[in-house]
This record gives structure tokens, sequence and C-alpha cells, in this order.
């Protein structure tokens, strides 16, 4: 048995029902993480309830087999949570990162696990499961059933799968090790599709979000050294494109194929008057670090906060810091 999952295992022998959460806007790695895991512990026999605060992203439909998440309605869901032998955060530590279901999880009296890569929790809940060497929760998720069962099901390793494409890049990110490799062929071996997944995540672009990255990627800035770059996106450049609603996430990729450029923003204005800033960086700068800074985290290569300011202030917060970063990595 893994040492990591001692305690955790223990609680799903010997609990029954089950609430899985993850985080606000929950991406490739959360969304397969809470599938996986909800599978696995179905086919223990056990009463697992999936609850967002988000619907799934068209890109992760795909995934969807006859068990979608609920979206979280504190009339529906405070009950079921207080009633939940346990509740299980997957790909978040951080209570504030639960949105609407921040108070109902905390109040329920469930004990609540944590299972998550992110380094520094920033919340303790009562188990934490939490390995930062991990490339992904879903490699977290592939290696507890492993513990448990020797293998995964075919159903297990397609949601498992996403996990790793989607916080290795696409296998492209340092996080990306012979380990990893290993894994993604037998998750292959146990049915799932590189193509497939490829095309579901990345090539199901609207025309709108199209025209929008054509316009950001045009606007880029550059710092004098090449070092550094960043784009802004406006409410009216994503009225201008029809792109109102688009997840622009991805577009700050396209900075750091500029050659030389060690460290990318991407600073987006948001409808109530505040900025969600994205980082991204090659090698040992730690953007992480940074994020940490205005209250934000994630990943040493990938980061992100939103600030309670408008765009252009949040240019001039962020950049001077982001200066120094990139000259002293």
């Amino acid at each position: 048995m893994d040492p990591l999952f001692r305690e955790l295992e223990a609680l799903i022998a010997a609990k029954t029902t089950f609430v899985l959460v993850t985080h606000l806007n929950a991406d490739g790695d959360g969304l397969g993480a809470q599938f996986a895991f909800a599978r696995f512990l179905r086919r223990h026999g056990k009463d697992v309830r999936v609850v967002n605060t988000d619907p799934i992203p068209h890109q992760y439909r795909f995934l969807i087999e006859g068990d979608e998440p609920e979206l979280f309605d504190p009339d529906r869901h405070i009950p079921v949570l207080n009633a939940a032998d346990a509740i299980v955060i997957l790909d978040n530590s951080a209570a504030k990162r639960l949105g609407a279901m921040r108070e109902a999880v905390s109040a329920s009296r469930a004990p609540k696990i944590c299972i998550d890569h992110h380094p520094l929790p920033d919340t303790q809940w009562d188990v934490m499961v939490i390995d930062e060497k991990a490339c992904a929760t879903g490699e977290m998720i592939y290696r507890l059933i492993r513990d448990v069962d020797g293998e995964v099901t075919p159903q297990e390793a397609k949601p498992i799968y996403v996990s790793v494409v989607t916080d290795t890049g696409n296998f492209r990110f340092s996080n990306t090790t012979p380990k990893v490799l290993a894994m993604a062929a037998d998750l292959v071996a146990k049915g799932a599709s590189v193509p497939g997944t490829y095309q579901e995540i990345f090539e199901r672009n609207t025309p709108a979000f199209v025209r929008l990255m054509g316009t950001a990627l045009a606007s880029i800035r550059q710092d004098e050294t090449g070092r550094l770059g960043y784009i802004t996106i406006t409410r009216e450049m994503m009225r201008a494109c029809g792109a109102d609603g688009e997840d622009t996430s991805d577009i700050i990729n396209g900075i750091l194929t500029i050659d030389g450029t060690r460290l990318a923003l991407l600073f987006k204005e948001l409808p109530d008057g505040r900025t969600k800033v994205s980082l991204r960086s090659k090698g040992s700068i730690d953007v992480n670090r940074l994020a940490s800074e205005f209250g934000g985290g994630g990943h040493r290569n990938a980061s992100g906060t939103v600030l309670s300011a408008p765009v252009h202030q949040a240019v001039e917060q962020i950049l001077s810091r982001a200066r120094a970063l990139v000259a002293s990595g």
C-alpha cells in the first residue's frame, strides 16, 4: 500500500456516501479526476454524487457517459452535503476556489478529503492527500486505483488520460516524465484515444474564439529583452469578435512560441470590472510565486489570479514584478 493513500483507502472502505467537488470553472484535470474517481467508487458499491458550480465546458462533454455532474443549488445540495459520509475535494486545496459551495462544504460535519497536486495548500481539510510532484490530480487517482485494484478500467482510463493531457500541455510541459509517459501508454492500452482526445479538447474552437485569438495575438507586447510578453483582452475586443463567454486561457500559449520568450502574461477584463491574469513560463521561472503574491496560485510554470482592479491597473501592478522575476530567472 502506498503510504500517501493509507488514510484515504481506509475511509473509502469505511464510508458509503460520497460527494465529489472540484474548483470553480473546472478544467480537464478537475473534471477528469472527478469522473474517474466517481466511477471507481461506484464500482466498489458506493453512493456518489458529483456536484460542481459551473457547467462542463463543451470540449469536455465527451467524458459524460450517463454521469453528468450536478450543478450546485443550495436548496437541493446543502442537505446532500450535510448527509454525506465524506466530501472529496479534487484538484483544489483552497476553500475560496469552491465558490458558491464554500460555506456549505465547510459547514458540513462530514470529513473533508483533499486530493490535489498543487503546491502549498492554503486550506487544511480533515485529510490532505497532496503530491505536488504528480503531473495532475488524475495521476493520483490512477495510482490510487492501481493501489486498490491493480488496474484501471477503460471507463476510468478515459478521464484520467484527459487529466494528464491537459495538465502536461499535451505532454510538452516539464512535468512530462518517463513515468508519466508510461502511465499514458497504459491508459491508451486501456482504451483512451490519443487522436480522439486531442480533437475533442483542442480542435473544437468556435469561429468567434479563433477571431479573438487572432486579434489578441496581433496585439502582443514584449519587454525590451524579448523574454517577457503579454496580451490584454478587453471587453470591447471580445464583443467585436462575438466572443463573450469564450474561455481565453489557451491564447497565452501563443506568446511562449516566440523565440526567446520565457514568461507570458494574459490580462482579461471581466464583466464585473475585475481582471483575470494568466501566467505561463518556461524552465525555472516560478510564476506560482508571482501569482501567490496577488492572491492566486497554481504551478511553477502555469498559474493565475484575479485582481479586483480594472485591466489597465492590473497590468501596471503585475508587470513590474514580472520583469523582476524574468530578470532573476
